[in-house]
């Protein structure tokens, strides 16, 4: 078992301060620079390490030395993710016996938060991964048949097809918007709808349980939720997944689960698992980014009036973007399956890393001026989205609704500008970005 301390001034750990909240916390830049590969105390009370430098990150996302299956999220509470891998692994008549053993013993002692450390665990979500959770906490080779199965609808080429619909969709928000008149929420009148309504367009998600869905997603990590809420949540997911992917076999559209369905390749559960992921996946990263630049290009009329002038064109400035506002912060985490040796640091076998990906998308030895947003910068070699096998499957999709979204604004609005104070969430979550910012023109 990896070390546990109660001590949390000895590494550094989750809930350091941020000057600015379009920027990561400095001490994670002064480590980048001095210390790139770290101690760090997780929200559990284990010490692993995190990686700031974007070149380590990408090396370790490209290394089959290390582990996704177990590995988690650095900002989810401990309990919450034990509570779904633990809720998995009783559903899942797979799972090899002695890490079922485990878990049993770990909830008898009143350690659960511990199972994901645990290397008989470990090895096993490797080896023998829950189906019932996410195929991105899976590893190669049962990561690579979900991924091979999905991604023909997310090509450049696929997502392309939609250009039309996206543009449509960005349209009415915009008529919306304009309807209401100023001051309005942009996050909640264009930052959220376009992507959630894609989403459930591709997916197939008939309007009468939109509703549903949206409550769902937004339920997801709210303050406070205790672990049974989270896990009440998730199966509540599930449960309405299961019940359009029936619709959809017996009245099959034009839609992507229709098709997965008609293929026959996935089971049941795997079904529902990916259409689960594929939804939160592609609201949430999308909306935050959208949220996270718009609020940043209007603090900077600069960057806001190149876009306007159409000075820069909306595939550069999306990348930029993408890179400036890291939607996706220190989501990324690792499990090392073997000691590994990083930067002068020995990584032993079965502790975790938290890859912060925000710091990486700063790294001066890549990005010059990194903390500054530019759109005239060729930003197209970020980490936003992953690197390796794991790397975001609807990356395309979110880029062309950033694009079409943030070009059509600027044409429709030139004028757009903050109306009040923007507002963060009260606490550090897996995706950043503003929850509210109130606009006029």
């Amino acid at each position: 078992m990896t070390e546990r301390i109660t001590d949390p001034a000895r590494p550094v750990g989750p809930g350091m301060e941020r000057t600015c909240p379009f920027a990561p916390p400095e001490e994670l830049e002064r480590l980048r620079d001095n210390a790139p590969v770290a101690p760090f105390q997780f929200l559990d009370g284990h010490v692993g390490w995190i990686v700031t430098s974007h070149e380590l990150i990408r090396r370790i996302m490209g290394d089959p030395r290390f582990s996704r299956g177990a590995s988690g999220n650095p900002l989810t509470p401990p309990e919450i993710q034990a509570a779904l891998v633990a809720q998995a692994i009783d559903t899942d008549d797979t799972f090899p016996d002695d890490a079922r053993k485990r878990v049993e013993d770990l909830r008898a002692e009143s350690r659960l938060v511990d199972l994901t450390w645990d290397p008989v665990v470990v090895r096993a979500l490797h080896d023998s991964p829950l189906r019932i959770l996410p195929f991105s906490n899976m590893d190669p080779p049962h990561h690579t048949r979900m991924r091979r199965l999905l991604t023909g609808f997310f090509t450049v080429r696929s997502v392309t097809a939609h250009r039309d619909r996206i543009t449509e969709i960005v349209d009415e928000c915009l008529d919306e918007m304009e309807r209401r008149g100023g001051p309005v929420d942009i996050v909640e009148l264009f930052a959220f709808p376009i992507p959630f309504r894609m989403s459930c367009e591709m997916l197939g998600v008939p309007e009468e349980m939109r509703p549903a869905l949206e409550l769902l997603s937004s339920d997801r990590n709210r303050a406070g939720a205790t672990e049974e809420d989270v896990v009440n949540v998730f199966l509540e997911l599930r449960e309405l997944t299961a019940k359009v992917i029936e619709l959809r076999r017996t009245e099959p559209g034009d839609d992507l689960l229709s098709r997965l369905v008609q293929d026959g390749e996935m089971t049941e559960v795997e079904l529902v698992s990916a259409a689960v992921l594929l939804t939160l996946a592609a609201v949430l990263t999308t909306s935050n980014t959208l949220a996270g630049s718009i609020a940043a290009l209007l603090r900077d009329r600069e960057q806001w009036d190149l876009l306007v002038a159409g000075a820069v064109g909306p595939a550069a400035a999306t990348e930029e973007l993408l890179r400036y506002t890291s939607a996706v912060q220190a989501a990324e985490t690792r499990t090392a399956l073997e000691d590994v040796e990083l930067a002068g640091v020995t990584v032993k076998a079965y502790e975790r890393l938290a890859l912060s990906l925000a710091v990486a998308n700063r790294d001066e030895h890549v990005f010059a001026n990194g903390g500054r947003l530019d759109l005239t910068r060729k930003a197209t070699n970020h980490v936003t989205f992953g690197h390796g096998v794991h790397q975001c499957l609807g990356q395309q999709l979110v880029r062309l609704e950033v694009q079409i979204a943030i070009s059509r604004l600027a044409e429709r609005f030139p004028t757009l500008k903050l109306a009040g104070d923007i507002t963060w969430p009260n606490e550090e979550v897996d995706i950043h970005g503003p929850v509210r910012v109130p606009v006029s023109w």
